[in-house]
């Protein structure tokens, strides 16, 4: 007989209460909606910037203050994805939300160092980022023991 042992329960679904996220974001009713759907199930504090400009501005004032940020590639005064650098140039986490997509536009986003990307065609897509976020911030809580004999291994995992 196998016993199996099951994840943990988190406690609350509300432990990101104290996790603070950044929604760049130019349409205001996307913003909102997701800023809702993540304060109804994780309870984070949401702070929306609708441009390039003012995210920017925010990111000046709170350096530090993001566990997150989730981006539009397309934004008045950056429609190139440029605020994509701007988070990364700022140590920023970034899940980039889009409504085009395709091959070049997935490589410069792996090779900047985002996270993943949400292609924002219905609901589905900011209920699959909603899990995102959440999946993001319990994951660094999980921690993995590796045991093996091998030295090679055991330099690679250190």
């Amino acid at each position: 007989m196998h016993a199996t042992r099951k994840a943990p329960r988190t406690k609350s679904y509300k432990q990101l209460s104290s996790a603070h996220i950044l929604i760049v974001e130019d349409q205001q009713s996307i913003a909102s909606m997701t800023k809702a759907m993540l304060i109804d199930r994780w309870g984070c504090d949401i702070t929306i910037a609708d441009n390039y400009e003012q995210a920017r501005e925010i990111l000046v004032a709170n350096p530090k203050k993001f566990f997150l940020t989730i981006c539009d590639l397309n934004l008045p005064g950056a429609k190139n994805g440029e605020i994509i650098d701007l988070m990364i140039d700022n140590n920023q986490a970034v899940i980039a939300i889009t409504g085009y997509f395709n091959k070049d536009i997935h490589w410069q986003l792996t090779e900047k160092g985002v996270i993943d990307y949400v292609l924002k065609h219905n609901i589905n897509a900011y209920e699959f980022l909603v899990n995102l976020v959440g999946r993001l911030y319990f994951n660094q809580f999980i921690h993995v023991l590796i045991i093996d004999d091998s030295p090679s291994l055991q330099q690679v995992t250190g």
